[in-house]
């Protein structure tokens, strides 16, 4: 039950670095030569913060794949960041739900439901 647990937030944290970049990407400045543009990455405070929790989601996934199947526990994580960006990026940016993205949301979750069921 714990590598399920850390897997989810492993999940979460990249599903919430991947809705938060979008804040980043619409502040940034891609002005002036390669070094100015490196430097209005670095200094942009949403792809800082989408950064951090991308680099939490991978120290997290480290300690899971240390006692899980990589296939399996790689599979549950992107269905779980999948599921959270649709979430978080519907939460942050009003982005739609559509029907499309429910069906393939049920979909993964049913894979997932086979993946942990088969263990």
């Amino acid at each position: 039950m714990g590598q399920y647990l850390l897997m989810l937030c492993s999940g979460l944290s990249f599903g919430f670095s991947g809705a938060i970049i979008k804040k980043g990407a619409a502040q940034l400045k891609l002005s002036g030569g390669p070094f100015q543009i490196i430097w209005n990455i670095v200094t942009t405070k949403y792809i800082l913060i989408s950064l951090l929790f991308s680099g939490i989601g991978y120290i997290i996934f480290m300690f899971v794949v240390r006692k899980a199947e990589v296939i399996s526990a790689t599979l549950i994580v992107q269905g779980i960041l999948f599921a959270s960006t649709l979430v978080f990026a519907s939460l942050m940016f009003r982005e739609a739900i559509t029907l499309t993205k429910i069906l393939a949301l049920i979909l993964i979750m049913a894979g997932i439901v086979v993946l942990v069921a088969g263990k």
